[in-house]
C-alpha cells in the first residue's frame, strides 16, 4: 500500500566534512526536511539558486553547538548562518537528493 500524505517530512543524518589544516573533520548534523515538489523548487530556483530550496525544505537543524559546546537553538539566522558555508550548503543538498532518489546530487 502507498500512502499519500499532504506534508512529507523526513530526518536524516549529514555527515559534513569540515575543512581542517590539511584535510578535513568530519562532523554532522541532525536535519529535518520538507518534500518540495517539483513546482515549488523551480518557483524557488528563479529567485535563488543556490540555498533557496533548502531554506524552504528545513525544518529543523540539530546538533550545533558554538565554540564552547554550547548547543545552539535552530532559527533561521542559524540556518542562513549555515548554508552560508559552501561544505555545508553541499552536504545538505546532497543529504536532501539522496533522501529523495537514492544517490548523490550531481555537481
Amino acid at each position: 500500500m502507498f500512502k499519500i500524505a499532504d506534508r512529507i517530512e523526513f530526518s536524516r543524518r549529514v555527515p559534513v566534512k569540515v575543512p581542517t589544516d590539511g584535510g578535513f573533520e568530519e562532523q554532522s548534523l541532525e536535519v529535518r526536511f520538507r518534500y518540495l515538489s517539483e513546482e515549488e523548487r523551480k518557483r524557488i530556483a528563479e529567485k535563488d539558486a543556490d540555498a533557496g530550496f533548502l531554506r524552504e525544505a528545513i525544518v529543523h537543524i540539530g546538533d550545533v553547538v558554538d565554540e564552547d559546546g554550547k548547543e545552539l537553538p535552530y532559527n533561521d539566522r542559524l540556518r542562513d548562518r549555515l548554508l552560508d558555508l559552501p561544505f555545508v550548503l553541499s552536504a545538505l543538498t546532497n543529504a536532501y537528493v539522496e533522501a529523495l532518489v537514492g544517490e548523490r546530487a550531481k555537481n
